[in-house]
């Protein structure tokens, strides 16, 4: 018997071999990029509200604050058994809540800023006609400072004087001018980061006074950051990107394939989560970890979370919450 193989089919064939060869390939560099085996306590905690819960803060394990649209705010003292409205008015939609203590703290809403001093009873306007998205007050600074935006270009504020008065800080106009912010973090007195649309990526370092670009290349929106330290971080964007940003000023693209967007991401030590669309994620490698230790994470019962969360808060070292959509709120038991 004769047998007779066509170069061109041959040809063909080995093109076959090696294009399936690399897609095993790819499929295996990306299941090691994000894990779909580990799984995650989450307990569902009933509220009366039904309005979208759009940021959450805890002060310590028993007194936490979650606040959303039509002026929602609730209060725990008791470690989310069970909640107090000090709800403001309904036409103001809160887009970001933070506390310095028990009793002061500080609102971003669609209208400008509101302090409180007694734990949320009384809350009074300190900065008005503009969109706040984000606040950050955390003992690193001495000063309090706030992200978001006038119409559509992007702001930050700052106070020296405990949040009763605010000053806009000057920003970079060339290339452009930024657009709506979503975060800001200081690392230090003097260096921080803040971001928003178009994949803007801002930087100081004196404390505020200058600020320059260090990424805006791309269409993609940034929902929210964590930075480790001066120039290492990682980033989240509302096409459901979890991007890090290394020292060396690059950045990897960690989870490509995910298409659900990813709104929040908190780090306690060196355990980070990232919560978003149907999707929660999990690192405890650290924090100069290489890729590839981010792993998605499934319930108890070993299926996806079928929900919408905004944004996400640890309360100690092994309990965060998650608020979202129709008036959601989930409490996660982080084992390490």
């Amino acid at each position: 018997m004769n047998i007779c193989v066509h170069k061109r089919t041959f040809k063909i064939r080995i093109k076959e071999i090696i294009f399936v060869a690399l897609c095993i390939c790819q499929f295996s560099c990306n299941k090691n990029i994000i894990e779909q085996q580990p799984t995650l306590r989450v307990d569902d905690i009933t509220l009366p509200v039904t309005t979208a819960l759009n940021s959450v803060y805890f002060v310590n394990i028993k007194t936490g604050f979650i606040a959303g649209n039509m002026g929602q705010i609730l209060k725990t003292k008791d470690g989310a058994n069970t909640w107090e409205n000090i709800s403001i008015e309904k036409k103001i939609k809160i887009n970001t809540i933070r506390f310095s203590n028990d009793n002061d703290g500080f609102i971003g809403t669609s209208t400008g800023i509101m302090k409180t001093a007694d734990g949320g009873k009384t809350w009074v306007s300190v900065l008005s006609g503009c969109n706040i998205n984000a606040l950050f007050n955390e003992n690193i600074s001495s000063n309090v400072y706030a992200a978001g935006n006038i119409g559509i270009m992007g702001t930050i504020w700052e106070s020296s004087d405990l949040g009763m008065t605010w000053s806009a800080l000057k920003l970079p106009i060339s290339p452009k001018s930024p657009p709506i912010l979503h975060a800001i973090q200081f690392l230090d007195k003097d260096t921080a980061y803040a971001g928003g649309n178009e994949s803007c990526l801002l930087q100081t370092v004196n404390g505020g006074k200058t600020w320059t670009y260090c990424q805006s290349l791309k269409t993609e929106n940034i929902t929210d950051f964590h930075f480790t330290n001066f120039g290492h971080g990682y980033i989240t964007f509302d096409t459901g990107k979890l991007f890090e940003m290394t020292k060396n000023g690059r950045g990897i693209t960690i989870n490509a394939s995910i298409q659900y967007p990813i709104h929040s991401i908190a780090y306690l030590n060196e355990t980070g989560i990232a919560v978003g669309k149907n999707c929660i994620y999990k690192n405890e490698a650290g924090f100069d970890s290489e890729r590839g230790l981010w792993s998605y994470m499934l319930s108890s019962s070993g299926e996806s979370f079928q929900k919408t969360y905004y944004d996400i808060c640890f309360a100690d070292g092994s309990i965060a919450y998650a608020v979202g959509e129709n008036g959601t709120l989930s409490r996660l038991y982080i084992e390490n």
